[in-house]
């Protein structure tokens, strides 16, 4: 891999507000493609609940893709990859390896959907 940073920490704003997140790891690839890969220490033992987890983190690596689009705004496709360590065997990626794959296309769309989330949590009685 040509480039690796870990526990990456970026912030943009949003209108009035910031976006940060953090990456696990950023990989720009000898052929320039950025994959974000993000460990996952959940307890799972099965092909079933990994699935349920990647449900439960899809918005996350959504947004993540969203902040990874800004930063290479010609690449097409922004992959995210889930690593769930409980998971990890000898030689079976597919058990513990998850692939997100988000379009340049669908951007506009993500970054109205961090915008409203960020309005939803400025309005939450928890803040």
């Amino acid at each position: 891999m040509a480039n690796v940073k870990t526990e990456y920490s970026l912030s943009i704003p949003i209108n009035e507000d910031f976006f940060v997140v953090v990456y696990d790891a950023l990989i720009v690839r000898d052929d320039g493609i950025a994959e974000i890969w993000d460990w996952k220490t959940n307890a799972c033992s099965n092909t079933k609940e990994v699935n349920e987890l990647v449900r439960r983190y899809e918005l996350q690596m959504k947004y993540y893709a969203y902040i990874l689009h800004l930063m290479y705004p010609t690449q097409d496709e922004i992959i995210t990859r889930l690593l769930f360590t409980s998971m990890v065997k000898e030689s079976n990626d597919t058990d513990w390896v998850r692939i997100l794959r988000w379009h340049k296309q669908d951007m506009e769309g993500i970054r109205i959907e961090i915008e409203r989330h960020i309005e939803l949590a400025k309005r939450s009685i928890l803040l």
